[in-house]
């Protein structure tokens, strides 16, 4: 919902710097390899997502063998032989590199900027996101549809959830990078592929790649129904200090992280100084994560643990924190 990998370690470095995390009205994370340092000095939120997002891992298949490989995080991805093809619908032999990265806790969603919300703006229940791109000779490669990718996705001690099916970033999505007026990644159930649920993971069969190549493949498994068994209601965040004279510039961001569900929304600003969120599930426990970046490069954030009620509001206010400070804090709300 990315770019190539350059083989001059200079050229590669200031492509990463090319890179940035997507807003509402800003382009989608590229998915590239992390190799950033973080200072605790940040221009915007987007530098802050595009310094500690989920990193790319990169894999070698052939192309007429095909191959399998097993992620850090536990993700085993299996190639079928004779799958890919190239833009003139060529059959693809040879070394194919496969760019990949797996995002499962509601840290990972946060720090990539890639929340599970659909495409209008309700939450979903998340067993687990993926990004991936097939690359030979420079050069991004296409599905021709006769066997599918599968991807096998550990539950990470999460039950196991039979209404699980496969969603992809909605269309056009994907081929936003560096376009600045595009929106937040979204999703929607994608008619092309499936979620398989047994009792130790998820198995999603993926048969073709976002259009465009170039830009590779976002997908998640979802249970979209499980928020339906609630009312929704309008559910306002607020803050009373000066954070929200930043938020157009992109300074201020502001995320709902449900307890005890894989679930996390990114809730945009609203009218001054307040960021209203329509589609929250009445009763249920989250906890509102605030983070801007002052003109200073300063990270600052609150935790606000609380309970979604009727037209209900909470107010916030930020405080300065380092970047291992906010991911400690963070860790504590994956579960």
């Amino acid at each position: 919902m990315k770019p190539n990998i350059k083989t001059i370690a200079m050229s590669f470095l200031l492509a990463i710097g090319l890179f940035t995390a997507c807003k509402k009205n800003d382009p989608i994370l590229p998915a590239t390899t992390n190799t950033s340092t973080n200072t605790d000095h940040y221009s915007s939120m987007l530098d802050f997502f595009a310094k500690n997002g989920t990193s790319i891992q990169n894999y070698t298949v052939n192309g007429s063998t095909g191959g399998s490989f097993t992620t850090p995080q536990g993700t085993k991805v299996s190639i079928p032989a004779n799958c890919f093809i190239d833009k003139f619908g060529n059959p693809v032999t040879g070394s194919v590199t496969i760019q990949f990265k797996d995002i499962y806790t509601k840290s990972d969603m946060l720090l990539s900027n890639m929340p599970t919300t659909l495409y209008y703006g309700a939450p979903l229940k998340s067993g687990g996101e993926f990004f991936i791109k097939a690359i030979s000779a420079g050069n991004a490669l296409y599905m021709n549809g006769k066997a599918p990718i599968k991807v096998t996705q550990p539950l990470n001690g999460w039950a196991p959830d039979n209404k699980m099916i496969a969603f992809r970033t909605a269309p056009g999505d994907s081929s936003f990078v560096g376009d600045t007026s595009a929106n937040q990644a979204s999703w929607q159930p994608s008619p092309y592929d499936s979620t398989a649920v047994n009792l130790t993971n998820y198995v999603f069969s993926l048969y073709n790649f976002s259009n465009p190549a170039d830009s590779g493949t976002w997908c998640n498994s979802d249970n979209s129904n499980y928020f339906s068994a609630y009312t929704q209601t309008t559910f306002t965040i607020q803050t009373t200090d000066d954070s929200l004279n930043n938020y157009y510039s992109g300074n201020v961001d502001v995320f709902l992280a449900f307890k005890g569900l894989n679930c996390l929304v990114h809730v945009y600003g609203g009218a001054t100084n307040t960021f209203p969120y329509s589609f929250a599930p009445l009763g249920l426990q989250c906890t509102v994560i605030a983070m801007e970046t002052r003109a200073n490069g300063q990270l600052r954030s609150a935790f606000i643990p609380t309970t979604i009620t009727a037209n209900g509001t909470v107010n916030f206010n930020c405080t300065n924190t380092t970047t291992a400070n906010f991911k400690t804090q963070m860790s504590a709300y994956n579960h």
